[in-house]
């Protein structure tokens, strides 16, 4: 992070940037064990044209896709990645750009909703798509642009984008005039406006039918902001924990049930097709 002694008028472009770089999880044991056991995809999915590490489980089937949220991995959805094989469905997810073991040092949300795209044409077409935080809000997107998904499910999801740039420009100290400069600057970098990647905004354009799921204690998304989202989805859900806060929602048994519950069975992909279309 920038210091925030800096100097004024500030480089507005290099704190954009530095907003967008994300930082890199490094994986534990078992989260080794779990990318040893998927088969290795290295795909060039971004309109940079840059290589994105990607894994799949389980044989072939209807495939579910998994989105890690910023500064993260895949491997931080694998608490699905064994249920949702079970069930019969074939699991991928990829390392966004500049996380994990895909190359890059800047991304954003627009970034990572392009990879959503590309893995959607490539592996598709998806019986789901779950993520979670700002991979929510990349599914959210895509799914606007033409992501074939039947399922979408959202963990976390990013609400009111614009203030995430905002609460990092109070951390610098910026004058509210510069802060609203610096929004500009991040949207300029990632190449579309925030909103873009704004569930709330997304919500209403979502066709498939969506899941949202949300913890009561998440310090970094507010529940009366997902609420609101949800209630603006046309086929939502929401399903409401305590004392999981942001990320330990993943591991949750209550929240894997739930989600893979709502994904359902491989044949039940057909029937859902049928059902939307009429």
């Amino acid at each position: 992070m920038p210091s925030p002694d800096l100097a004024f008028p500030p480089d507005l472009p290099s704190i954009a940037r530095a907003f967008l770089t994300p930082a890199r999880a490094a994986p534990d044991e078992g989260a080794r064990r779990l990318l040893a056991a998927g088969e290795r995809l290295d795909l060039s999915f971004t309109s940079r044209g840059r290589g994105v590490a990607a894994w799949a489980w389980g044989a072939a089937g209807p495939t579910v896709l998994l989105v890690h949220g910023w500064s993260s991995a895949a491997w931080q959805l694998g608490a699905f990645v064994e249920p949702l094989v079970r069930h019969g469905f074939r699991v991928a997810a990829f390392d966004a750009p500049a996380h994990g073991a895909s190359p890059g040092t800047t991304t954003s949300a627009v970034e990572m909703s392009e990879v959503v795209l590309a893995a959607g044409r490539l592996l598709g077409p998806l019986h789901a798509a779950i993520g979670h935080s700002a991979g929510a809000a990349a599914i959210a997107r895509a799914a606007t642009r033409g992501l074939v998904a039947g399922r979408l499910v959202l963990v976390s999801p990013w609400t009111r984008a614009r203030s995430w740039v905002e609460r990092y420009a109070a951390g610098l100290a910026l004058p509210r005039v510069t802060a609203a400069r610096l929004v500009a600057a991040v949207e300029a970098e990632a190449g579309a406006p925030l909103a873009s990647v704004d569930v709330a905004a997304l919500a209403p354009d979502l066709a498939a039918p969506t899941l949202v799921v949300h913890d009561a204690d998440d310090a970094l998304v507010a529940l009366d902001d997902v609420r609101a989202a949800a209630a603006r989805l046309p086929r939502g859900a929401l399903v409401e924990t305590r004392g999981l806060g942001h990320a330990r929602v993943l591991r949750a048994r209550e929240v894997v049930e739930a989600v893979v519950q709502f994904v359902g069975r491989p044949s039940e992909t057909a029937a859902c097709r049928e059902e939307e279309m009429r």
